[in-house]
């Protein structure tokens, strides 16, 4: 399933959609499309490293192949903003079963306000048809996230071979 919308292939729309400002930051859907797209994922660079190396993922996952996955279509790129400035970038994918779609969080890094980030991504993609949010990451996303309603499903170990 691929993520692109019906509708929104116009490219010179540098972002979908908008949240409304609160706290200070704006939360933007990112054009794949539009010309300046590879200056937005630019600065998005150093967030999504960060986050894939406290995440412990970096031997696994290199940020050129999330923003790969964005530019052709099977991922969301939002990026938080301040004032006209970038402080955060966010990358969410597909998460199909057999039962249900919904999205996963892939990368978050950057300079977020989640309490009310959130309910407005959460409302972004219901009415998209997802059915559930997921958010793998290290267990402090369970203390930033569980007065939000969201609980622990699973846990992942690993073992290097």
């Amino acid at each position: 399933m691929q993520m692109e919308l019906a509708g929104i292939r116009e490219a010179e729309k540098e972002y979908t959609f908008t949240t409304p400002t609160a706290f200070g930051l704006s939360y933007k859907r990112l054009n794949r499309n539009h010309p300046d797209v590879h200056h937005k994922i630019a600065d998005c660079v150093e967030f999504v490293r960060q986050s894939l190396i406290r995440g412990g993922n970096e031997e696994y996952i290199k940020p050129e192949f999330l923003f790969n996955k964005f530019l052709t279509g099977f991922s969301d790129m939002w990026v938080s903003v301040e004032g006209q400035s970038i402080v955060g970038c966010l990358l969410i994918g597909v998460a199909a079963y057999p039962e249900q779609t919904g999205i996963i969080s892939e990368s978050t890094g950057g300079k977020f306000h989640f309490e009310t980030m959130m309910p407005a991504l959460e409302d972004y993609y219901r009415k998209q048809g997802a059915k559930f949010v997921e958010i793998p990451g290290r267990k402090g996303w369970q203390r930033r996230f569980g007065n939000m309603g969201y609980k622990v499903k699973s846990v992942t170990i690993v073992k290097e071979l």
